[in-house]
């Protein structure tokens, strides 16, 4: 590959991360929201804390990938 496509391949790359991490975040704060608001069975409440937990972790490595991304000054 050339050196523009290379470019392009990472800056398509790092906005497919960014994209991810604010999936995430916006799920994170819709469970939270549905937590806090709703009238939730215990056992639905039991998951939901764990679907949160799981994906506030996958939005916390995202988020410290695209720091290191940044820290590579590849843009």
């Amino acid at each position: 590959m050339d050196q523009p496509s290379l470019k392009i391949k990472a800056e398509d790359d790092f906005l497919e991360l960014l994209g991810s991490w604010h999936d995430c975040v916006v799920l994170n704060n819709q469970i939270e929201t549905s937590i806090l608001k709703a009238k939730i069975d215990p056992a639905e409440l039991a998951e939901l804390l764990k679907i949160n937990a799981v994906v506030s972790l996958q939005s916390e490595n995202l988020f410290n990938e695209i720091n290191a991304t940044l820290e590579k000054g590849v843009f």
